[in-house]
């Protein structure tokens, strides 16, 4: 008994591989084809792939012929796809665009080129085993091609079968080094193999040390930090139960690391800047999901200001002169003059150039050129702030953080009529301007869910921008808060801290659901009463319409002029005005046309009423029968007769 079980088990597991095997194959094509040398001899064994769809690759048989499988439609929009096919014994290779309808192909190789080198330490000490790893530079993207090749004994190492004629890039990696990658190409190689002498990999030999804390400087434990820098390896560490994390085997120089994780459901992250060897690195990761960038120099403030290369330096305090410390101050700009003499502007949003104050408030960055810059500060407590136009050589700059302004509100969507709060539900706040100046970083555009009650709350929003790069005038700043599709524009005017925001969920008229064959809405949404006597075991004709648009209007005086021939037919008419137009003017429209017929508005909110009674275009009919069950909607006037027969 025990081992049917086991058989059917193994059976479902069975099926689902194979299931999910077709839905991966869906839209896939089959390619075949024969490989050739350039003699025209079928060859066995070369290598086929598609680039850059990422799968395994194929070889050719005894005779040459192949079969390749490959999905264009997981591919970026534009992307070109190639074959690559490489016959490393001889040497030869070929690279070939496809299209959807290729079919059969005949792939003959032409003469490749070799590329070799050897790898060695900062000793000039042969590394064996070191991994390579080749990628061709396609139309839109960079795929790898090779990635199976190491060095011998003596560090050296030859990757053969390159096609001519294209841009690659190979990259060096080994165990307790640094890692290494090379731009080539194939254009003017001819008879000769490319070779690109010796290459020094760094040792991986130092650490960086420190701890993982949050926004109010509790011990994160559990984070995932890893090293992400160029030219430095791939290491991973967590931090301990105290935040303490240990980040070894890295190489001298800059490091660029990622503290990354959950804690209680929520993403928190960070990414540090700083040199191999710093000690007691603190990393603040912050919960709004988008990664806030920090360098952490690991100069004094006066090694800085005392090297005798370019520097700005200053400090940083509140509204009330009070020094706020963990502010992450980065160059946003740095203006310069170029060789022909002329102004240039070049923007970071991540760069070595940045420093985050000391308990006293003070900052030091330390510059590479005389030029002018802007700078970031980004503090968590603070609505951030940018600082045009400073010159190297200040070390006085006083910066003046605002407390920024404050959003809250409450998200809801309509219920019958009602609006009921929407909780749980996730609430971003971005920024609508993305001009390179005045960019205050995507570390400053927010998310957060609503509680219980829908409610949600944003602080700490910078409420200014300068619009105009040549003059220092500030504007009121425009944000975008978003709730899935639903979105709302909310902008400070002077003077103001605080916005109350209702987001309403609107409902999606597309998808209301028809109404014929249905009874009417049991909240109707309108100012008339369809439960009266007057309607009672009558028929009824609604005309949804909009006062504002002539072909609405006429529709209603048409049906006005047949009140009474359809009243003796058993038919109630029943005009609805659906847009925001007064109540006066309407009435005084109804007096002035002589209109007999009920003309009703809408009293509950406009677009969930169209909802409810799934008005899709104006002017609008609905025909119930005598129960008052929809039995036509949506129909034109001129086919109201032809509705009242089939009833």
């Amino acid at each position: 008994m025990q081992s049917n079980w086991k058989v059917l088990l193994y059976s479902f597991f069975l099926c689902i591989a194979i299931a999910q095997a077709a839905i991966a194959e869906t839209g896939s094509i089959i390619t075949t084809g024969t490989v050739r040398d350039n003699q025209g001899r079928p060859v066995e064994g070369a290598e086929m792939m598609i680039v850059p769809d990422g799968r395994k690759a194929v070889f050719s048989d005894s005779r040459g012929q192949f079969e390749i499988t490959w999905n264009p439609h997981v591919l970026r929009s534009g992307t070109t796809v190639y074959i690559v096919a490489r016959d490393k014994g001889e040497n030869l290779a070929l690279v070939l665009p496809m299209v959807d309808d290729t079919g059969s192909l005949t792939l003959t190789l032409k003469p490749a080129v070799s590329l070799l080198g050897r790898i060695v330490d900062p000793e000039n000490n042969a590394i064996n085993g070191a991994q390579l790893s080749l990628s061709m530079r396609l139309l839109t993207s960079i795929s790898t091609i090779d990635s199976q090749s190491r060095t011998n004994s003596n560090g050296v190492f030859k990757i053969d079968a390159i096609p001519f004629e294209n841009q690659y890039r190979i990259t060096i990696k080994a165990d307790g080094y640094g890692q290494k990658s090379i731009s080539f190409d194939t254009k003017n190689i001819v008879n000769e193999p490319l070779d690109l002498g010796q290459i020094e990999l760094p040792l991986a030999d130092m650490s960086v040390t420190g701890q993982v804390v949050d926004v109010m400087g509790n011990p994160v434990p559990g984070m995932e930090v890893y090293c992400a820098g160029e030219g430095q390896p791939s290491c991973y560490t967590k931090s301990d139960e105290k935040g303490y994390y240990v980040l070894d085997g890295v190489c001298a120089g800059l490091v660029r690391f990622f503290a990354e994780g959950q804690i209680d459901g929520e993403s928190l992250s960070c990414q540090v800047l700083t040199e191999a060897g710093a000690r007691d690195v603190k990393v603040v990761v912050t919960e709004n999901g988008y990664s806030r960038s920090r360098y952490i120099r690991t100069k004094s403030h006066e090694e800085i200001i005392n090297s005798g290369k370019p520097y700005i330096a200053g400090w940083v305090v509140d509204e009330n002169g009070v020094a706020v410390a963990e502010v992450p101050v980065n160059v946003r700009c740095v203006q310069s003059k170029n060789e022909k003499g002329k102004d240039t502007e070049s923007y970071f949003q991540f760069t070595k150039f940045g420093d985050v104050t000391d308990e006293q408030g003070r900052f030091a960055i330390e510059l590479e050129e005389e030029a002018t810059y802007s700078l970031l500060f980004s503090p968590i407590h603070h609505a951030a702030l940018i600082v045009y136009d400073v010159v190297p050589g200040t070390e006085d700059l006083k910066v003046i953080l605002p407390k920024g302004g404050i959003i809250t509100g409450r998200l809801v969507r309509f219920q019958r009529g009602e609006k009921e709060p929407v909780p749980d539900t996730g609430i971003e706040l971005k920024q609508t301007n993305h001009m390179s100046y005045s960019y205050i970083g995507s570390d400053r555009d927010l998310k957060t869910r609503t509680d219980s009650e829908g409610r949600f709350r944003f602080e700490h929003i910078r409420t200014l921008i300068r619009t105009d790069r040549q003059r220092p005038v500030l504007e009121p700043r425009v944000w975008e808060l978003r709730s899935g599709k639903t979105s709302q524009s909310v902008k400070f005017l002077p003077g103001e801290t605080v916005k109350h925001i209702e987001l309403v969920i609107r409902s999606d008229l597309a998808k209301a659901a028809p109404l014929k064959g249905k009874g009417l809405p049991g909240y109707t949404g309108i100012s008339i009463d369809l439960n009266q006597d007057r309607f009672r075991d009558r028929k009824l004709l609604m005309c949804f319409f909009d006062y504002e648009q002539r072909p609405a209007r006429r529709y209603v005086l048409q049906l006005n002029g047949r009140h009474k021939q359809l009243k003796e037919q058993g038919v109630e008419i029943i005009a609805v005005q659906v847009s925001k137009t007064s109540e006066n003017e309407i009435a005084q429209w109804v007096k002035t046309t002589n209109i007999s017929i009920p003309v009703a508005t809408v009293i509950g909110d406009l677009d969930e009423t169209r909802f409810i009674w799934n008005v899709q275009s104006l002017p609008w009919l609905i025909l119930t029968d005598r129960e008052h069950k929809v039995i036509a909607e949506g129909f034109a006037l001129q086919e109201l007769d032809d509705k009242l027969k089939t009833d």
